[in-house]
């Protein structure tokens, strides 16, 4: 992998609190440019710059038949003051946050730009009521989408032509079959991995519990002792918490949500111009396409994002001191965290159940919450879950802050197609 040819730094960053349109209080009545809106302009005053000092805006958008506009970033522009001004839509689904890291910083290192600003917005729960809006003449409405509909338009990213699991079991290819590999691999049954998926999922809770942005904020413990049980795990390990798929239950999943998040990005030789705590993006990588090795846990494009990555960076695994993860399913809590070199092979589920990537462990993992706490905004959990790592970098996480501040994160993302991205970022001093 060759380098940019100058430093690249992140200088602002936030994501909006994540939820559904129609019933989250922080969320209700809002439209996918007031989201967006929103999430960009606290990006850009936490980067202490204005809309003037734009060069180029990223609009990333998966699913554009939920909110009716393909052109995303003409409307980005319009409502951000960023008219005239270069500006493109793009996605790789939920990897578009490592996407878009990885194109503003070619153009920032290309000397084209100085200011980027990458922005993404979705809606997951609700779509416009086909029965008003612009050609009906009356105001536009929006309605709960119907799950097997968001399935249809999700699987509009994968191949169509060709059987494999992602494309008609998305639970199956992507949740289960890693699981049953990890059980395989390294002798685990199912007590240990219903404990280690549980422990995941309830350390995630723990963190969403103490960020106000997060959708789902009671405790699984709360939770537990208002149903009668006298534990958490023992909670989830009941029919209150049902199997979706075996051996994954609920709330070992994604909640997929509404939201929006941004990022501000310049050249390192700048970036102290604007903020004290500038985080440097050091290593970008990103692969594309479906297989598994035969063992079914590993996948060469996952694999190979991380490699680029690693190799732009110059990186040692064992230097990660925080790790984001896409968590659309808790294994990748033990899965792709051992793929990262962030635990030693065999060793992660042990790790969460002994609590340590819990965001007061030693080896934390998504702080915000992850994809079944925080909630999964598809494209734009990939940015938020840069967006907190710069966050922790920076030592702006209240009561979730990791006890010390991280020098060297990685977030990883995985998105439909599938496409993969991993991001490394390292504090400047």
């Amino acid at each position: 992998m060759g380098k940019w040819t100058r430093g690249v730094s992140i200088i602002g960053a936030s994501y909006t609190p994540f939820g559904n349109l129609l019933n989250t209080p922080a969320l209700m009545g809002m439209t996918y440019r007031e989201l967006l809106s929103w999430a960009a302009f606290e990006a850009l005053e936490n980067a202490n710059i204005t809309p003037k000092d734009v060069d180029s805006l990223l609009v990333a958008n998966y699913q554009s038949e939920t909110i009716n506009t393909h052109a995303t970033n003409a409307v980005a522009a319009e409502w951000l003051g960023l008219k005239q001004k270069p500006s493109l839509h793009f996605e790789t689904a939920c990897a578009s946050g490592a996407t878009g890291v990885r194109t503003a910083g070619s153009l920032i290192a290309s000397g084209i730009d100085d200011i980027v600003l990458l922005v993404g917005v979705e809606i997951f729960n609700s779509m416009m009521d086909e029965e008003t809006g612009i050609y009906r003449k009356q105001p536009a409405k929006r309605v709960s989408l119907d799950p097997v509909r968001w399935q249809d338009f999700v699987t509009y990213g994968f191949d169509q032509a060709y059987i494999h699991p992602f494309a008609f079991d998305l639970s199956a290819g992507m949740y289960v079959f890693p699981i049953e590999a990890y059980m395989q691999k390294y002798g685990l049954n199912f007590d240990q991995i219903e404990e280690a998926q549980s422990s995941a999922a309830i350390s995630l809770r723990r963190n969403a519990a103490r960020n106000p942005r997060a959708w789902f904020r009671e405790e699984y413990s709360e939770i537990a002792k208002r149903e009668g049980f006298s534990n958490a795990l023992e909670y989830m390990k009941s029919d209150k918490n049902p199997f979706i798929n075996w051996p994954a239950r609920v709330s070992h999943m994604q909640v997929m949500a509404d939201g929006a998040a941004a990022l501000v990005l310049c050249p390192t030789e700048k970036a102290k111009q604007y903020t004290k705590t500038p985080v440097e993006v050091i290593g970008v990588g990103h692969g594309a396409g479906y297989s598994y090795n035969k063992d079914h846990l590993h996948l060469p494009t996952e694999m190979a994002a991380f490699d680029q990555a690693y190799k732009m960076a110059d990186l040692n695994p064992k230097d990660i001191e925080y790790l984001g993860l896409h968590d659309c399913s808790v294994h990748q809590h033990f899965t792709v965290s051992e793929m990262a070199g962030y635990f030693e092979p065999g060793e992660a589920w042990k790790a969460i159940v002994e609590g340590r990537t819990a965001f007061d462990g030693d080896k934390p993992i998504n702080t915000h919450g992850g994809c079944p706490s925080m909630g999964n905004v598809g494209p734009i959990s990939g940015i938020a879950e840069i967006g907190e790592a710069v966050m922790q970098m920076r030592g702006e996480c209240g009561d979730r802050q990791m006890k010390k501040p991280p020098k060297v994160a990685v977030c990883h993302a995985l998105g439909a197609g599938p496409d993969y991205g991993v991001t490394v970022l390292k504090k400047e001093d």
